[in-house]
């Protein structure tokens, strides 16, 4: 009965409300999902009089940014304003809950005043039998019996009715608790952002409305999952998308749109002064080798699906659009996705790569050999940076990160080949004093042993370095590069075929000229 009234006069405070207010639930039906942002789309049909309506419109994000709010009616009627309400509470209705609350606070009032005639009476009935000796009339046994039996029932009825007034102090107690408890819950559920659109007719009519926005809170960044069967076979391409979602509305069998652009202030850049001032001169000079970890694949011994050639995904249906907006992924199934979602995946689209699948090892720093796939065709595929888990011939190889370079191919690591050994070894390292002269000369002679222990044959991209001269104070002789290619920066690139079970080794010697006592460390 009593979860009866409450549903009673919650019906009655929603009822009161909409009437008072015109409130009116926008439905959302579509979403443009940026990597930083949503655009939302919704749509209502409003009962219009003639002359000015105003209507307030919920079921919208929480986190709009106001001044992109644009609504417009598909038909008939005309907007006048448009405006963002934050933190607004729907309190027309509330006084039914307040007035039911106030009504049992004066029936808990009403009952302590009961309560405090009965304890009166019950104290004076109390006090009787020991004024009865003081008094100069004399009883028989009959009448004090007869008379404390008149007490005695008296006291009981008294006793009794306390109690009765008491459990109903406690029921209407509880009642007043639970009412305030829903009242709070009220006030709290209605105290939300809101839109109010005001709204001109001329007659009475029915009008449908559009209402569409940006917010905050809500974006979706790439990852992508790439399968390699074969080393010289084509990759397989799983694009995926890991979606957040915290607007304060749950989206509810949705259009869902994927724009890999942001959105931003469109800030117009600018130029400045370009001051040349004196500085000190630095006479640092050797620069050494900047790897980027390529050990962020974790190593499995389990296999993933085994070594078939075909894997079939639960991917939605998508088609790929590319304007002046950037590229777009239009998901033709429709979606849904609640409030507070974070890392929601939708896989959305499967294509083939191609491959170019080589061996790369920096011994100086890591000794270890790497199996490096570089996307020849990334531009087709319109990739971005993101999270890529790997897999080589049928086995999970852990997870890696994609950068796009400005220049090059996109390189993915395939995790560790064991069956590839390259060793760096130092063999000479020696300083001398030229005659005549402030400076030193050092010798430095390295050789490269590298062996395939593979049945295969294999592609292998070995790296090291030279010192990179920037002072006169420096002068680098080299002798011996075994046909390494070295860049501006003083980089050096081996590139060569290694055939199965083959050994072969490279040599690097150079001398540089330095002041004395200047060290230099390998």
């Amino acid at each position: 009965m009593r979860t009866l009234i409450f549903a009673i006069i919650l019906f009655s405070f929603n009822l009161y409300s909409q009437e008072k207010y015109n409130l009116v639930d926008a439905k959302l039906f579509e979403v443009k999902l940026y990597k930083n942002n949503a655009e939302l789309y919704h749509e209502m049909e409003l009962s219009l009089k003639e002359g000015i309506n105003e209507y307030y419109i919920s079921n919208v994000a929480q986190t709009i940014l106001d001044n992109t709010i644009i609504a417009g009616s598909m038909n008939t009627g005309q907007v006048f304003s448009v405006d963002y309400i934050y933190n607004h509470i729907n309190d027309f209705g509330l006084n039914k809950l307040k007035d039911s609350i106030k009504i049992i606070k004066r029936e808990i009032e009403l009952l302590t005043l009961y309560q405090e005639k009965k304890n009166l009476e019950i104290e004076v009935y109390e006090k009787i039998p020991k004024q009865i000796p003081n008094n100069n009339i004399k009883y028989s046994q009959a009448e004090l019996k007869e008379f404390s039996n008149l007490i005695d029932n008296e006291l009981t009825r008294l006793f009794k009715d306390k109690i009765e007034l008491e459990e109903k102090k406690n029921q209407l107690t509880e009642k007043k608790t639970e009412l305030e408890k829903t009242l709070n819950e009220t006030i709290k559920d209605n105290t939300k952002n809101i839109i109010r659109l005001t709204v001109k007719s001329d007659k009475p009519q029915k009008s449908k409305f559009f209402l569409n926005y940006i917010c905050n809170n809500a974006g979706w960044h790439p990852s992508y999952d790439i399968f390699l069967e074969k080393i010289d076979s084509k990759g397989e391409l799983i694009s995926k998308a890991k979606i957040r979602q915290y607007t304060g509305i749950d989206w509810d069998n949705v259009v869902l749109t994927l724009n890999d652009g942001y959105v931003s202030n469109n800030s117009v850049p600018n130029i400045w002064e370009w001051v040349i001032k004196n500085q000190n001169n630095t006479k640092a000079t050797a620069t050494m080798i900047r790897l980027e970890s390529m050990d962020n694949s974790e190593q499995f011994s389990g296999g993933f699906g085994g070594a078939s050639k075909k894997r079939n995904f639960d991917l939605v249906n998508s088609k790929e659009n590319e304007n002046y907006a950037g590229v777009e992924y239009n998901i033709s199934d429709k979606f849904s996705i609640e409030n507070k979602t974070d890392g929601k995946l939708l896989r959305f689209n499967q294509d083939s790569l191609d491959l170019n699948v080589f061996l790369y090892s920096i011994p100086k720093i890591d000794s270890r050999t790497y199996i490096i796939a570089e996307i020849k065709d990334f531009q087709q595929h319109n990739l971005n940076e993101g999270e890529v888990t790997t897999y080589l011939e049928g086995v999970y190889k852990g997870k890696t990160y994609l950068s796009v370079p400005e220049k090059g191919y996109p390189e993915i690591s395939f995790g560790v080949d064991k069956n590839i050994q390259v060793k760096r070894e130092n063999l000479e390292k020696f300083s001398e004093n030229r005659f005549l002269s402030s400076k030193k000369e050092t010798k430095f002679k390295y050789k490269f042993t590298i062996t395939n222990n593979k049945k295969v044959k294999t592609k292998l991209k070995l790296k090291d370095h030279l010192p990179n001269i920037k002072s006169d104070d420096f002068e680098l002789k080299t002798i011996d590069l075994s046909g390494a290619v070295k860049d501006y920066q003083g980089i050096l690139t081996w590139e060569f075929d290694l055939e199965p079970f083959q050994t072969i080794t490279k040599n690097l010697e150079f001398i540089l000229k330095h002041p004395e006592g200047f060290i230099i460390r390998d």
